[in-house]
């Protein structure tokens, strides 16, 4: 699970830079689901998901805004 983590992680970062904000805004919401299962499981810790969120969110809004 951490290492489909740190790849969609990855992902995320590519496609930021290619501005593709549908690709994006999916990639996000993979991430999350990604994450939310790790903590469930026991994998990660639920503070660890709640940063890594927070931190996914900001870095996608302020690439979303640099396309515009």
């Amino acid at each position: 699970l951490k290492t489909r983590i740190k790849n969609i992680k990855k992902d995320l970062i590519a496609d930021a830079q290619q501005g593709d904000a549908e690709v994006l805004k999916g990639d996000l919401r993979e991430y999350f689901k990604k994450l939310d299962k790790a903590a469930k499981k026991g994998a990660v810790h639920k503070n660890f998901v709640a940063n890594k969120k927070s931190k996914a969110a900001k870095f996608v809004n302020s690439a979303l805004k640099k396309e515009e």
